[in-house]
């Protein structure tokens, strides 16, 4: 029996869970602004029809899907918008010689909410690194921590190391890691139960 909706039966749609946007920390945008975000939401409205889905990826943080949200009446051509959080693991793969960080990404269901996602996982990372000058820092994950983080390194390295031409932010971003097993445990909770892969 033909469907009301798709009376042609089945229908393919393509899906991109990958997209940073001009908010993500690493990104090649021109920065959060509002050319770049103009640019951005005009080439997403003029992707080809059969893209409907689109994940928004963010490193460590959810801003770059939350300010989408507030344009969304802009990108009428797609569905769903899905939010995908990228974090840094500390486990490497790759060669001896050539040795890489693995990127866990946490995709939601959209009817969590942000307030949920920062709540109950974000705000609940934490991790604790040792400056060589013995400083300890131990802090959650903003924009804020990770600068401080970054000047932390940045102080503690030579003069002449090639971080000092990057940003504190940048250099904070650089070196933060976390545990796989610290974030599956913070998605055991019950705002998450069935809404995240």
């Amino acid at each position: 029996m033909p469907d009301k909706l798709y009376p042609k039966g089945s229908e393919w749609r393509k899906w991109d869970l990958h997209i940073h946007t001009p908010k993500s920390i690493i990104q090649e945008y021109g920065g959060d602004n509002k050319a770049s975000w103009d640019s951005f939401i005009t080439a997403i409205a003029n992707l080809p029809p059969e893209i409907k889905v689109i994940g928004i990826t963010d490193y460590l943080f959810l801003d770059g899907y939350e300010y989408l949200l507030t344009r969304r009446e802009e990108i009428p051509n797609i569905d769903l918008i899905i939010p995908n959080i990228e974090f840094r693991l500390n486990t490497f793969a790759g060669t001896a010689e050539n040795k890489k960080r693995h990127n866990f990404h946490v995709l939601f269901d959209p009817i969590v909410s942000v307030e949920e996602i920062r709540d109950q996982l974000l705000n609940c990372l934490s991790n604790a690194y040792l400056i060589k000058d013995k400083t300890k820092w131990e802090q959650t994950p903003t924009r804020r921590s990770l600068e401080d983080l970054g000047k932390e390194i940045k102080g503690a390295a030579p003069e002449n190391n090639s971080i000092q031409s990057k940003s504190n932010l940048e250099v904070g971003f650089d070196n933060i890691t976390y545990d796989r097993d610290e974030i599956l445990k913070n998605l055991r909770k019950s705002p998450f139960k069935g809404k995240y892969i």
